[in-house]
């Protein structure tokens, strides 16, 4: 894949980091030695944001062994700035399936927020959340908040899941074909995408550049984006 590099592989599927991911663990690291000329805070900085993505990592496995339950192959992960993707094959045809496999990710962060948890209260270490930040606090119990907030985020867009007839294989995708959707522009502000998103109760947003589509927008993707940008920006305070 062009400017990614492969770092992993796990029950065939591969996962890779975009060359640009590393910036953002050099821009971590910086504002850390800026703000502290410390080597150990700004490398405890960018251990975070490792870890923080090590979550996102696990949770779009739970996503992608979710649809190999079914018979799905997903081609790959990939590691953005904003977040993580897994690139499956195809959606489940039944809505069942397709609710376990949106379900899957969010469900492997519950766990790793439960196991957190545990850890937290057997050492007796867990603070009120008033006393807590990104940057400061129980590095295991800032992991936590922010697993559960990428659970709380993850199931908005889940329910309720539309309804899917059976047509049959022979029916073209005309027939169930959505053609009342919106768009958005690569260049429009996100709280207005995310706005409009919500109101038209699309699950999919396509973005276009220039007229032409340019990628796909879903609250999954914000949902992760807000995550590890309110990380970065604690990091800074």
């Amino acid at each position: 894949m062009k400017w990614s590099v492969k770092i992993a592989q796990f029950k065939g599927i591969p996962v890779y980091i975009h060359a640009t991911f590393m910036l953002i663990l050099g821009w971590v690291a910086l504002t850390h030695w800026l703000r502290d000329r410390d080597i150990l805070m700004a490398a405890q900085g960018v251990f975070f944001i490792l870890l923080l993505f090590l979550c996102v990592v696990l949770h779009e496995y739970g996503h992608a062994l979710a649809a190999i339950r079914y018979g799905i192959k997903t081609r790959d992960i990939t590691l953005y700035p904003i977040g993580g993707v897994a690139k499956l094959e195809r959606m489940p045809d039944k809505p069942g399936q397709e609710l376990v496999v949106a379900l899957a990710g969010p469900a492997v962060n519950v766990v790793i927020a439960a196991i957190l948890f545990v850890i937290l209260m057997l050492t007796k270490t867990l603070q009120p959340l008033s006393a807590l930040s990104v940057t400061g606090g129980s590095l295991l119990e800032r992991l936590m908040v922010v697993n559960i907030f990428l659970v709380a985020f993850n199931l908005l867009p889940a329910f309720p899941m539309d309804g899917l007839a059976k047509f049959g294989q022979d029916a073209q995708v005309k027939v169930v074909m959505d053609t009342y959707f919106q768009n958005a522009e690569a260049s429009e502000m996100l709280q207005h995408a995310m706005a409009r998103l919500q109101a038209c109760q699309c699950r999919i947003m396509p973005v276009l550049r220039n007229g032409k589509l340019s990628g796909l927008l879903t609250m999954e993707n914000i949902g992760e984006f807000m995550m590890i940008h309110t990380a970065l920006q604690h990091s800074r305070a």
